[in-house]
């Protein structure tokens, strides 16, 4: 496995989350349907594991958009995703639905606003650490 299949499960995974409108395998230039998912590697560490195989160790960025024509009724949007997207990917974890990953430490969170041309945004970037991705030599 890929850090780019640990990516396009996720995304797969939270594109079924209800209210998500979008959540592309690569991120969008411009933002216009939201809510919207994207995720990205943020930073990683390779190392070798055994003789067979190598650890990978990665920080995936999980960033949640969402469009701010009314405030309230962004930061309620955004404020429901808070709890529901860590909540499923331990879960998905649990399960074995996170093929790609054999595990992680933790998931963070912020939240903040982003402007992309016309577009202006409430964003809450999930940062899921030190996923661990181990890959056959």
């Amino acid at each position: 496995m890929t850090v780019q299949d640990a990516i396009e499960q996720i995304q797969q995974l939270l594109r079924t989350l209800e209210g998500v409108r979008a959540a592309p395998e690569y991120p969008p230039d411009i933002t216009t349907a939201t809510p919207v998912i994207v995720t990205f590697a943020q930073r990683g560490q390779w190392v070798g594991n055994t003789l067979d195989d190598v650890r990978g160790l990665h920080h995936i960025v999980i960033e949640l958009r969402v469009a701010h024509r009314d405030l309230s009724r962004a930061v309620e949007t955004m404020m429901r995703y808070v709890d529901i997207i860590p909540l499923t990917l331990f879960r998905a974890l649990r399960a074995g639905q996170l093929t790609a990953i054999e595990t992680f430490e933790a998931i963070d969170y912020e939240i903040g606003g982003d402007e992309s041309g016309e577009v202006v945004t409430l964003r809450a970037r999930f940062t899921v650490r030190n996923a661990k991705i181990v890959v056959e030599l």
